[in-house]
């Protein structure tokens, strides 16, 4: 900017207007003024250059100065240097230079020994005051120099050593000296707890409705928060600060509980009494119900409040199960010495310290001490989050409870299931089953059936025995059930209930071969079946146990089932045992048949009467079937319909065979002797017996039934089909072989028969010429002619429906309802061509034989 454009800008500014005129005698002053002071000062810097031009040369010549004598000085120490490195006296520096430094650092560690000293024994000196005039003040002074010892015996980071190290002098004096303080401040603060729990009458249960106790409630809390802040010195090897001043203050609450409990449960008291284990357990727990609302309202707060996270309810639980300890170790040794002659003091221990250990683990969600090495407070939100969400704080508590379950829980019965103890108490509950077992199958009602129960012993056809064994097991299952411990309960199962149930077998095994080398087969009928029931009840039972969570938790996997082998050995026994019935039956029936066997009707056209319907039962064939109603009933009375079930068709088809082979094969009948022998077979066997539990009983009976259809034809009556003759005829002349398998199914079919009882083979295009023979024999002279297939079968079928009373004698039966089998039965195979043509033969041989 030119000083032109200056003045422009500022007469712009000062004279723009007319009116600014006025003001021009003060702008002049203002110039003047101004060009004064100008003045002034441009003759201050013309006198003062000199002066400060001088100064700086005078500094920059000493600068020079100095610089020189610095360089002489170092090429002096230089010199010196070399002089010195040159000579022999180095050795002789370096060792004075170590003991030097040895001596600095005792001096630094004395001083700073000296200074924690003088530190710690300042603020004891206060403390010490402080307890005689103020336990607040002396509190917090207490906690102030116990965060100063802990960081000064704790590790520093950046010297990685503690200032005060654990096994100085030092150590050992200041911890005294802390040590003592805290004795005396814990005396004080525990006494002042105790008056404020008095005043509240503890232990009894504290009314937290009561106005009256609002006052006293904020004393105990102040009191209880001064005693859990109180803080423990740090030592090695020493419990967790936390968890030392939270049982110190727990053990305010539990320690009148716990005098209470030994003064009753542990002296020499009416209530201490090995036979009453129930009484100091359900103490304990009615304590702990009691109090519960109080520790979670009134003291957990404070734990909170002091940043412990810890649950109080679960501290106060931990000293009561710790008294509960000592009573079982201190009765223990009195339980094993009595064992022999009171041996339900022992089990009634075990079994109240496993259900109350139950109730602390779901009720209570107590987890014990062997647990507290999990980093609980991992498994916690912030403080702040906790006080905000209580839902957050549940879900986290539910979540650490979880991660507790999967270490091994530990609660008062953890007594018992040490290795010496347990070994004794598994030796004691075997030896004691083991003589129950033998009390039970030395019983004299051990194979008696036990009726009125239940539905399902009814049905089960259970014996004492048995249902004692079930409950025998069971009562072991619920002493053992409740174990944490997965190898321990396998041991019980293993080592005692299967032995138990493998016994139970053995005892039946030597019960049936007694009964078979006695061969008393009217008596041993029951008795067999009764050993079936047996087995069969404790294999439904095992087959029930399977299902159940307890039993699955137990099975590894590996088999199909927990018992499984138990069963299918249970299973080998019965099968061998329902042999043995089916063989006393068919005997007993076989050897009753001696005068039935010889009948002289059987092959004899004169008897009274040749019409069927107007026949009788034969008299000889009463006694057989007496026999076997008896016997039926005998079984169906013993046996679970199931096995009967499957007893009662094995018995048909032997009854079958037995009827085939010394009545049917070996005699030969005539039409009437014929019609004689159906009449027996359906109004006796099938009517009189067997209808009770099929609804067609002759199905069960297919050959017999074919058998009877083929005696009860009339071979010579001019009604009888002319094609059924031919059958008749190739049925006598014909060889088996000569006759093609579809031939003969068909034509036993047309005579009435089943037909099932022949093998068809599957290819059967090419038929030989010897079939094909008889084939077309058969069909030559039935051409033009009808053929009434149905008509050789109404005899059988007439039969079967004769219902009518039997008069010629009596058969013990029920006509009760009964089980009925006919929704699950089976159909047998009827007669096959061979035995078919043997008894034709039989009955054309005897007609020609009377013809001559």
């Amino acid at each position: 900017m030119t000083d032109v454009t200056k003045i422009e800008e500022y007469f712009n500014t000062n004279l723009s207007k007319l009116e600014d005129l006025e003001n021009v005698s003060n702008l002049l002053k203002e110039n003047k003024t101004e060009q004064e002071n100008l003045n002034k000062e441009y003759n201050k810097l013309i006198e003062n250059n000199p002066k400060i031009l001088q100064e700086i040369l005078n500094i920059s010549t000493n600068s020079k100065e100095k610089i020189e004598n610095l360089q002489k000085e170092k090429i002096n120490t230089l010199e010196k240097t070399e002089k010195h490195l040159t000579s022999n006296n180095l050795d002789n520096t370096l060792e004075i230079l170590k003991k030097n430094k040895k001596e600095y650092e005792k001096l630094v560690v004395i001083q700073s020994y000296i200074q924690n000293l003088l530190d710690i024994d300042n603020l004891s000196r206060k403390v010490s005051y402080e307890l005689s005039n103020s336990l607040t003040n002396a509190l917090a002074l207490y906690n102030e120099l116990v965060s100063l010892w802990n960081k000064k015996v704790l590790t520093n980071e950046e010297t990685n050593q503690p200032e005060i190290p654990l096994n100085s002098h030092l150590y050992s004096t200041s911890i005294n000296i802390i040590k003592n303080l805290y004795d005396s401040l814990k005396e004080k603060l525990i006494d002042k707890v105790k008056k404020s729990l008095v005043s509240l009458k503890w232990p009894k249960q504290i009314a937290l409705d009561n106005h009256g106790n609002n006052e006293k409630i904020k004393n105990f809390e102040e009191a209880f928060i001064g005693l859990l802040s109180l803080k423990s010195p740090y030592e090695q090897d020493s419990e967790s600060i936390d968890i030392k001043r939270v049982r110190l203050a727990i053990s305010t609450l539990t320690d009148p509980i716990i005098l209470r409990f030994k003064y009753h449960f542990m002296a020499k008291s009416l209530t201490n009494r090995l036979d009453k284990p129930a009484w100091f357990f359900s103490n304990i727990l009615s304590t702990i119900q009691h109090h519960s609302l109080f520790l979670d309202t009134i003291v957990q707060p404070l734990f909170d409040k002091e940043k412990i996270n810890m649950n109080t309810k679960n501290e106060f639980i931990h000293d009561l199960v710790e008294i509960i300890k000592q009573k079982l170790q201190l009765d223990l040794p009195k339980l094993i010495e009595m064992v022999k002659e009171q041996p339900n003091y022992l089990d009634g221990y075990i079994s109240e310290a496993l259900q109350f250990d139950n109730i602390l683990r779901d009720t209570y969600e107590y987890y014990p001490s062997n647990v507290k090495e999990l980093d609980l407070t991992s498994l916690n939100k912030t403080d702040e989050n906790k006080e905000d969400n209580n839902e957050v704080k549940n879900n986290d508590h539910k979540e650490l409870y979880n991660v507790i379950n999967d270490y091994q829980w530990e609660g008062c019965s953890a007594i018992f299931t040490e290795k010496e103890n347990f070994n004794s108490w598994v030796k004691i509950e075997k030896e004691a089953t083991e003589n129950k077992f033998e009390e039970i199958i030395d019983s004299k009602n051990a194979w008696e059936l036990l009726y009125g129960s239940t539905p399902e012993i009814d049905e089960f056809k259970v014996t004492e025995s048995a249902n004692a064994i079930i409950n025998l097991l069971e009562n072991v299952t619920e002493r053992y059930k409740l174990l944490p411990n997965v190898e321990q309960q396998l041991v019980f199962l293993n080592d005692i209930q299967k032995e138990i149930i493998s016994d139970y077998a053995k005892s039946i095994q030597e019960k049936l071969n007694h009964l078979i080398l006695a061969d008393l087969q009217d008596e041993n009928i029951h008795q067999f079946c009764r050993c079936i029931s047996s087995l069969y009840y404790i294999n439904k039972t095992l087959d029930y146990w399977e299902t159940q969570e307890f039993f699955i938790h137990l099975w590894n996997g590996e088999d199909e089932g927990l018992f499984t082998n138990t069963i299918k050995s249970n299973n080998e026994i019965i099968g061998k045992i329902k042999e043995h019935i089916v063989d006393s039956v068919a005997s007993m029936f076989s050897n009753s048949l001696k005068q039935y066997q010889f009948l002289k009707t059987w092959n004899l056209n004169n008897v009274e009467s040749n019409r069927e319907s107007e026949m009788d039962i034969s008299l000889e064939f009463c006694e057989p079937l007496s026999i076997l109603v008896n016997n039926l009933n005998i079984i169906n009375s013993n046996l679970h319909s199931t096995i009967f079930r499957d007893v009662c068709r094995t018995i048909c088809t032997r009854i079958e065979s037995i009827l085939f082979d010394k009545i049917i094969f070996i005699n030969q009948f005539s039409y009437t002797g014929g019609l004689q022998f159906c009449v027996d077979i359906t109004k006796g066997l099938w009517d009189g017996i067997f209808r009770r539990w099929f609804k067609k009983p002759e199905n069960q009976f297919r050959r017999l039934k074919d058998a009877c259809i083929l005696l009860s034809m009339d071979f010579d009556s001019p009604e009888f089909p002319e094609q059924n003759k031919k059958i008749i005829q190739i049925l006598y002349h014909s060889k088996t072989e000569d006759v093609h398998p579809l031939d003969k199914q068909k034509w036993l079919k047309t005579l009435g028969l089943s037909g099932e009882g022949n093998d068809v083979p599957i290819d059967v295009s090419g038929n030989s010429s010897k079939s094909s023979s008889y084939h077309n024999l058969y069909y030559s002279e039935s051409s033009g002619s009808s053929l009434n297939v149905n008509s050789s079968n109404k005899l059988i079928n007439n039969l079967t429906n004769f219902a009518s009373n039997i008069n010629k004698f009596t058969i013990n039966s029920n006509t009760t309802s009964e089980n009925n089998l006919a929704n699950h039965e089976e159909i047998n195979r009827g007669l096959n061509w061979d035995e078919a043509k043997r008894i034709v033969e039989q009955r054309l041989d005897l007609s020609i034989n009377n013809n001559i």
